[in-house]
């Protein structure tokens, strides 16, 4: 007979244990959500970056090259201008 009220001990433990782990869980789910679902207004989104420079023209130099051989090679400079 010990045996058995032994074991109706442990199944209330088990039994009272699942209930706190249920009602702690909600109460984490429902200060979440509580929290989630505030009043406060939502803030305005940042401006956009403004726009990069855009190169407006491209000056290259020397305007030609005559190349008279194979595998020979020739320097240019390129300027750029931005708006």
């Amino acid at each position: 007979m010990l045996g058995r009220q032994g074991d109706h001990g442990m199944m209330d433990r088990r039994v009272r244990y699942r209930r706190v782990m249920i009602l702690a869980l909600a109460g984490l789910a429902g200060g979440t959500l509580a929290t989630a679902c505030g009043d406060d207004p939502v803030s305005p989104s940042p401006p956009p970056p403004p726009e990069p420079a855009r190169p407006t023209s491209i000056a290259v130099e020397p305007s030609s090259a005559t190349l008279t051989s194979l595998g020979e090679t020739a320097v240019f400079r390129a300027t750029v201008t931005d708006q």
